[in-house]
């Protein structure tokens, strides 16, 4: 967990194609009282598994959110 600007901001690395929301993800949020969780992995793409919660690429990696 890191704090940016106040906020709770949580990492989670994968090495899967298709990175999936987990249950632990879920529990994570909730726990820790998430703002955001980025879960990174080795793919290309940047997208959105939920409302709190967005895939980025490796090599791409930023929170400039």
């Amino acid at each position: 967990m890191l704090f940016k600007r106040g906020r709770r901001i949580g990492v989670e690395c994968k090495r899967v194609d298709a990175p999936m929301l987990t249950p632990s993800m879920r529990i994570a949020l909730a726990d820790l009282k998430l703002d955001k969780l980025y879960v990174v992995y080795p793919g290309e793409k940047r997208c959105t598994l939920a409302k709190k919660v967005e895939v980025l690429p490796l090599p791409n990696w930023s929170m400039q959110r």
